[in-house]
Order: C-alpha cells, then sequence, then structure tokens
C-alpha cells in the first residue's frame, strides 16, 4: 500500500496532469498494488491486530480512501472510453483531477495514521487527546503555511494580508481549542493537563496579541507568532519524564527554536526585490518543514506511548529519519503541483 499510494499513485497524478503517456499504465499499475497490498492487509496472520481494529481511525479513512479510489478510476475510463458532450465530459474531467490530487494527500494522511496505529499509538479512547493535544497544532501550522505557499500564494497576496496575520488567526483559534479539550473534563487535573492548559493560553492571547499588532486590515507584519513559538520551544525542553522521551524533547527544543528564528527573520526581512522575495520564500518553505516536522516528531512523545516506543525497537534517532523523509514527502509532490497544475490550466 506504501508503494502505491506513495509512490505509483502520485506519480500518475502528475503524468496526468502533464498529459504524458505513462498516465494510465502508472495508475493501472498503482491499482493492482493496492488491490495485492489491501488483500495480503486482511489475510489471516498479516499485519497487526491494531491496524484493523473497528475504533480506528485508520480503517475508517481507508474505507473513505478505496471508494474515492474507486470513483477516480471510474471517472478515468469514463473520460478514455466514452465520448458525451464536450460540458459534461470537462466536469467529468474535474473531477477525476481533484480526486487524483486529493487522494494522494489522503493517502499520506492514512500511512501516517498506519504507522502510528501499527505501534499502538492513539487507540479509540487516546485519540481525543493526540488530536487535542499541542502536537497537532503544529501540523496544521505546517499545513496551512504549505497550502498558503506551495499551492495559493498568488491568491493568498491578492488578500492583501501578511503571513503573520494568518499565523496569529491559527495560533488564536488552536489555542482556543487546546485550552478546552487538553482536560478531561469530570476527572481530576494532572500536572500534564495544567501545564498544556497553560499553553494554550499562551497560544491563544499571543495570538490575538499578533492579530492586533498586524493592523490595520492584517497588512502589517508582526513577530509575536515566532515569539510564541520561540516560547513553546522553551517549555517543551522542561517537559520530559522518561529517557528516550527526554532526547526527543531536546530534539523538539531544538526544531521548535529553528521554526522560531526562521519566522523571525521572515517577519522582519525588507520587503521589495525579486531576490528577497525569493530569500523570503526559502524561508517560509523552511519553517513548513520544521513544523511538520515538529508535529510528527511530537507526536510521539506524549505519555500514552513513551512504554512501546521505550520498550522496542525504534529508537529516537529511527524516529527522527522516519518522519524526516515523511515530511520531504508532501513538499515534494505539493511542489510538483504547483509547476504542473499551472501548465496544466494554461493548456
Amino acid at each position: 500500500m506504501a508503494a502505491s499510494c506513495g509512490f505509483m499513485f502520485p506519480t500518475g497524478v502528475i503524468m496526468g496532469l502533464i498529459r504524458s503517456r505513462w498516465h494510465v499504465p502508472v495508475q493501472l499499475a498503482g491499482a493492482g498494488i493496492a488491490t495485492f497490498g489491501l488483500a495480503l492487509g486482511f489475510m489471516p496472520g498479516m499485519g497487526s491486530p491494531r491496524t484493523h481494529s473497528l475504533s480506528s481511525l485508520h480503517t475508517n479513512i481507508a474505507r473513505v480512501l478505496i471508494l474515492a479510489f474507486a470513483l477516480h478510476g471510474f471517472c478515468g475510463l469514463y473520460i478514455e472510453f466514452y465520448k458525451t458532450t464536450p460540458n459534461f465530459q470537462q466536469v467529468v474531467t474535474n473531477i477525476h483531477k481533484w480526486l487524483g490530487i486529493s487522494t494522494s494527500i489522503l493517502a499520506y494522511v492514512q500511512m501516517a495514521l498506519g504507522s502510528l496505529i501499527y505501534r499502538g499509538v492513539y487507540a479509540k479512547e487516546e485519540l481525543e487527546q493526540g488530536s487535542a493535544h499541542f502536537k497537532a497544532s503544529f501540523l496544521v501550522t505546517g499545513a496551512i503555511l504549505l497550502l498558503i505557499i506551495r499551492a495559493g500564494n498568488a491568491y493568498m497576496q491578492s488578500l492583501g494580508k501578511s503571513q503573520e496575520y494568518w499565523d496569529s488567526w491559527v495560533m488564536t483559534l488552536w489555542g482556543i481549542f487546546n485550552t478546552f479539550t487538553e482536560h478531561r473534563w469530570g476527572e481530576s487535573w494532572s500536572h500534564g493537563d495544567l501545564q498544556h492548559t497553560s499553553l494554550g493560553l499562551v497560544w491563544w492571547f499571543g495570538g490575538m496579541l499578533g492579530l492586533y499588532m498586524t493592523r490595520p486590515n492584517g497588512k502589517s507584519h508582526s513577530i509575536l507568532p515566532a515569539l510564541v513559538i520561540l516560547f513553546t520551544g522553551a517549555a517543551m525542553e522542561m517537559d520530559s519524564v522518561l529517557h528516550e522521551t527526554s532526547k526527543l524533547h531536546r530534539i523538539l527544543y531544538h526544531i521548535c527554536w529553528s521554526v522560531g528564528v526562521d519566522q523571525l527573520f521572515s517577519a522582519v526581512m525588507p520587503k521589495g526585490d525579486f531576490q528577497e522575495t525569493r530569500v523570503k520564500e526559502q524561508l517560509q518553505t523552511t519553517s513548513i518543514f520544521f513544523l511538520l516536522l515538529l508535529g510528527w516528531l511530537a507526536f510521539n512523545g506524549v505519555n500514552d506511548i513513551r512504554k512501546p516506543k521505550s520498550s522496542g525497537f525504534f529508537d529516537v534517532l529511527v524516529l527522527a529519519f522516519i518522519f524526516f523523509s515523511m515530511i520531504l514527502y508532501p513538499l515534494m509532490f505539493v511542489s510538483v503541483l504547483q509547476k504542473t497544475i499551472p501548465l496544466h490550466l494554461s493548456n
């Protein structure tokens, strides 16, 4: 499944956008590998029982993904073998194109969830905490920044808002969300609940102050989002219990500070000629990478998964390498899409 969803299908999508003759063979090969992998996954004695649990988010997304792949394939066959009115043909073509792009992104989420659930991470009772935990905020911030910079940069620039304006909104909303969801209401407060709820207040009020400092109309730049991330990195350095988790939090501390310094330079950099714009784009791309890496690594540092990770053969270095490669994948895919979609539309 990783070979088909992680490599074959995204490659086929790119080939379809540039109208390569290899589009159909690559997609058919990917469908064959995916069918074989799906059959293997449900054979007795194959995989992990956790992977196929009915309460698994990985399993629920798999159902949606299979239906999306089936509809995508049906649209492709219709385009290939049936010629109808031009207007209806264009509608089917657009559905086929955007299904290919969206299923490739959803497949990446599915593979990431599969790797977590395979190791016993975030079962049904732990999924709520995992989504509410502050680690998810870095994934959300990085994903939004990735979409803005790589997919919708021209549109976002036409709105006339600064990047710090959008960063402040994400921080404000996620701070509010984390403040009221980290603690399980009706239960006693733990030390971790107090830590993450109070950090939610920092993001909440820091984001609101960032919004105020980007006035008028969100056009000004602000260093507040960078300072909040720097403070979060300092808090991470102090939040550790077990030996392996201490190592992980030291890595997170350095990554978080890298994001903060990167965004600080991006906020204070003078805006002007093409060269300065290129440097700012590279800084923003670096922030995207570090935010996504920070989110995935931090997801493996919560209390619920310390025991499986400490007793298994996945040490901190192996996890860092695995998630390093997982972050490079969406950056590469979206960067290629950024180049091929305008080419496709112009044709």
